[in-house]
């Protein structure tokens, strides 16, 4: 697998890398989705990628802040990788965000 870094050079057109170090968690925790602050708009987005198939995908929600759904998307990438596919669902969020004047993320 790819380091994080590296999946996002060609995703992104970058011409360096980053260094980005994600630790893993000693103990699992259950994590809830939660509404965002007052006037403030929340977008979540996920990937997914088989590789037995080559097919990578992502979408998202966009919420209000008393939780009232927005918008939502779905995709197909041409991508080899879970972090492309998760990168460019958050790429397309955000684009979605700023054709819809979501500004208040």
């Amino acid at each position: 697998m790819k380091p994080f870094a590296a999946c996002l050079a060609p995703v992104l057109g970058l011409e360096h890398e980053l260094s980005i170090y994600i630790p893993k968690a000693l103990h699992p925790k259950l994590v809830c989705w939660s509404c965002p602050p007052y006037v403030k708009i929340k977008l979540n987005v996920d990937g997914s990628f088989i590789s037995s198939i080559g097919l990578a995908r992502g979408g998202g929600l966009i919420h209000s802040s008393s939780g009232s759904l927005l918008a939502g998307f779905a995709y197909s990438f041409n991508h080899k990788t879970i972090l492309e596919a998760e990168l460019l669902a958050l790429i397309k969020g955000l684009q979605l965000c700023l054709d819809n004047n979501f500004l208040r993320l």
